[in-house]
């Protein structure tokens, strides 16, 4: 969500939907242009903030109004940075050798090199199936679980411990109905 998106819909609820609940049921409980302020200083990156102290901006000198607009300037400015930094990695992929691949009827067709891991998600390099850092965690879980087999415990006495087991119930239920 844009920061210009955020700040219309808190002025919003502050608006129109804070004076209508309870306790008051006016505007006296409505935000002050401070509060909204403070919660879209939290609102916002950590990166934005520090980016707020680099310019020396003091939000509290600030109208709300104002401060949405420098906030806006450095959403912008952080959207130009993350689009600049996605050509330069399409072009540096673009400038690489295609990889070939064969296909079933034998011709060789060129892929873009855009693999996917579920653990690295996007990536030139490898696939989920061939990711080796999950092959290691598999493994690793494999042996913690004792190597994938199940052990089955069997206990020798089984037959003797139960028949005992049943005198003892059949004793205690005659005791008990007997008294």
């Amino acid at each position: 969500m844009k920061i210009r998106e955020f700040h219309n819909h808190l002025t919003r609820i502050n608006e129109e939907e804070l004076p209508f609940l309870p306790p008051n049921f006016n505007g006296d409980q409505s935000l002050t242009p401070d509060e909204i302020t403070d919660i879209i200083l939290y609102a916002i990156p950590n990166s934005w903030k520090r980016e707020i102290d680099k310019l020396g901006i003091d939000p509290d000198r600030l109208t709300t109004a104002l401060f949405v607009d420098q906030l806006e300037m450095i959403e912008a400015s952080e959207d130009h940075d993350k689009n600049s930094s996605e050509q330069k990695k399409t072009s540096s992929t673009s400038n690489k050798k295609p990889k070939k691949g064969g296909s079933k009827d034998g011709s060789k067709k060129e892929t873009s090199g855009d693999k996917y891991c579920m653990y690295h998600k996007h990536n030139s390099t490898h696939t989920t199936e061939q990711c080796k850092v999950l092959k290691a965690l598999a493994e690793a879980k494999a042996q913690k679980d004792g190597g994938g087999k199940s052990k089955k415990w069997v206990r020798k006495d089984s037959d003797k411990t139960k028949e005992e087991l049943k005198l003892i119930i059949q004793e205690t239920a005659k005791e008990v109905f007997q008294n």
